[in-house]
C-alpha cells in the first residue's frame, strides 16, 4: 500500500522512464520502514545504491 493508500500504485518500485527520449528517469525503491501499519506484505525492505557517471 502506498502513502496515498493505493493498493497498486503507478510507480511502485524500479526504474521508470518519464519521457520518450530516455533523458529523464526515476528510481523508486521500497525503503526500509513502514508508515502507520507495522507489517509489510510482499514488500521486502530495500536500500538503493545509485552511482552517477558522466558520459
Amino acid at each position: 500500500m502506498s502513502p496515498e493508500r493505493d493498493f497498486v500504485p503507478k510507480y511502485d518500485a524500479g526504474m521508470f522512464k518519464i519521457d520518450d527520449h530516455d533523458q529523464t528517469q526515476m528510481l523508486v525503491n521500497r525503503g526500509l520502514g513502514s508508515a502507520e501499519v507495522s507489517w509489510r506484505v510482499n514488500n521486502r525492505p530495500e536500500i538503493a545504491v545509485v552511482i552517477l557517471r558522466a558520459e
